[in-house]
């Protein structure tokens, strides 16, 4: 059995919350800590770095929408130098969540995906097609609040 703490930093809020989704079936992803932080923006900051554990896995979510990638490369440098051992992994997506759903299903538009009329619609109907998650502060038993990822 695999014993690694599994730590997922999401860049936005429909990531944060399909990891979530995810989580609530145990085989298809680690079970973890999912906290929305977008790593090709922010800077991770030694209070953040103190929540990991040696040996842990800290799986890094985000867009290549942003051409700008110093600060990515540099989170990731800062983790590979903890003076304890952590594995990164990296999920880039194609661009934004919309195209990872274009490029991971077998639509040719992401709002096909939840029949919905355009973006907006879309990023309002993607967790009525998500499983129901646990409750959170805030929400009600599988109860999820919409997207306001934009692009």
């Amino acid at each position: 059995m695999d014993n690694r703490r599994f730590y997922y930093l999401a860049e936005g809020e429909c990531e944060e919350k399909l990891l979530k989704a995810l989580k609530t079936k145990p085989a298809l992803i680690h079970p973890g800590k999912v906290e929305k932080f977008n790593v090709v923006q922010r800077e991770l900051k030694p209070n953040k770095l103190m929540n990991f554990q040696p040996g842990s896995s800290v799986v890094l979510v985000f867009d290549t929408d942003k051409e700008e990638t110093a600060i990515l490369k540099k989170n990731i440098e800062l983790l590979h130098s903890l003076s304890f051992r952590v594995e990164v992994i990296t999920i880039a997506q194609v661009l934004d969540f919309e195209d990872e759903i274009e490029h991971c299903t077998d639509v040719s538009k992401a709002q096909a995906f939840t029949k919905s009329e355009n973006v907006s619609e879309f990023k309002s109907a993607v967790p009525a097609h998500m499983p129901p998650p646990q409750a959170e502060a805030g929400t009600l038993p599988g109860e999820y609040p919409t997207c306001s990822h934009t692009r």
